[in-house]
């Protein structure tokens, strides 16, 4: 059983050689950590709960940001909430199409690769960078938008239908562009560059389609005015650090 001395002690001193090691050997021979973890044995077990405790801390602070600078932006407290939920569903559908795809080898003779049973782990990292940031970028266009139709006093459904209506055709340029681009790596007779190009386009094309024409909007219509919603402090905060768009008089003045 090790204390809590002996494991601060570890972290402090041998931990940061042993992920060295472990990088250079799974580099090395293109081993997965899962494959080498169970060789290490207990400190293979220690590696992996650390790993999983840092990803869990890069993806709590990522969300954290993320919702302030979307707070920040419309001083709503229901809306950053909202696109941290369908910036999740966008990866977590693309990476469910990279499963069905290439791990258990649908569309396998289409796209030309034999099925190795599995994926690469750097993927799953790669598409959850991609697909959520461009998921965010895509939300700022739409919520910006409707932001400026709410506060010159649409109605809350009349104000999303005019984001989308402002918004629709940018967003959707721009995902097609990055699909034709990402896309082309789908041709690629590398198994890792065919994964990436096939599942981020995958993931970037639903999000401009199904999750920003329609789910975004069919729950900001749903919500109304509860969209907009956020405690006496924080729209106190709001009024002090919020981000707020300047008008072309504003930026001759």
């Amino acid at each position: 059983m090790l204390d809590d001395t002996t494991i601060r002690e570890f972290l402090r001193d041998d931990y940061p050689r042993l992920v060295n090691a472990v990088a250079l050997l799974t580099t090395a021979f293109a081993l997965p950590f899962a494959l080498v973890q169970p060789v290490l044995g207990p400190v293979g077990d220690m590696v992996g709960k650390v790993r999983v405790m840092i990803a869990c801390l890069a993806v709590t602070i990522l969300a954290l940001i993320t919702a302030g600078f979307l707070f920040m932006m419309t001083g709503s407290l229901i809306l950053p909430l909202v696109a941290l939920a369908m910036n999740l569903l966008t990866v977590a559908v693309g990476a469910a199409l990279l499963v069905l795809i290439f791990q258990d080898g649908h569309a396998s003779g289409l796209l030309g690769f034999t099925t190795i049973g599995g994926l690469e782990e750097s993927n799953l990292v790669l598409l959850f960078v991609v697909a959520f940031a461009l998921s965010t970028d895509y939300g700022v266009f739409l919520y910006a938008r409707i932001k400026e139709a709410h506060e010159q006093g649409l109605a809350p459904r009349a104000a999303v239908a005019h984001g989308l209506e402002r918004t629709g055709r940018l967003v959707t340029a721009a995902a097609l562009l990055f699909c034709v681009a990402i896309g082309a790596f789908a041709t690629s007779h590398i198994f890792f560059i065919k994964q990436l190009g096939v599942g981020t386009a995958l993931a970037v094309a639903i999000d401009a389609s199904a999750v920003r024409a329609l789910l975004v909007p069919a729950l900001m219509g749903r919500l109304g005015a509860l969209a907009w919603w956020a405690p006496r402090p924080l729209r106190r905060l709001h009024g002090l650090v919020g981000v707020r768009e300047r008008g072309l008089g504003g930026a001759h003045a």
